[in-house]
């Protein structure tokens, strides 16, 4: 490529070119993308407390280090006993469960803890801790998780 400047011309190789450009392009890329809502699509690594999946962190191991617990031991004792409380053993009745409480199981956020109130409504009450398999976003292994902390009567 030759590239005249006053009265000298001269030649480069086209590899001087491409490469700038390139660079330049990737900048202009990033710059979009750091500064677009596209981003939050992609991978958040941002740490939203109520938002466990399998494989993370789990909300008992939330609330062991960073002692969450105690605030809600004095929020529940202001309010008095929830009637999705197991009082002889201290499990959670699915049957009788709001949000919040299904929330507070490991491994259970607001759209299973949703998933399972609108199941329960639409079919009526669970007979058994393995018809929790039906609703949509429970699997086996989030149900061992949970069986532990769950109770039907």
């Amino acid at each position: 490529m030759e590239i005249r400047i006053g009265q000298k011309t001269y030649k480069l190789p086209w590899e001087y070119f491409i490469a700038p450009l390139l660079i330049l392009l990737i900048i202009i890329l990033l710059i979009i993308t750091n500064h677009s809502r596209i981003k939050e699509t992609w991978i958040d690594f941002t740490e939203k407390p109520g938002s466990f999946n399998e494989g993370e962190i789990s909300k008992v191991d939330y609330v062991e280090n960073y002692g969450i617990e105690h605030i809600n031991e004095e929020n529940s004792a202001e309010q008095g006993h929830s009637k999705g409380v197991n009082e002889i053993d201290g499990k959670i009745n699915i049957n009788e469960a709001g949000l919040q409480e299904l929330v507070s199981l490991p491994y259970i956020g607001e759209v299973k803890a949703k998933a399972i109130i609108e199941y329960r409504e639409s079919k009526g009450r669970f007979s058994d801790i393995e018809e929790l398999l039906n609703v949509k976003g429970i699997g086996r292994k989030t149900l061992e998780r949970i069986r532990p902390h769950i109770a039907v009567d």
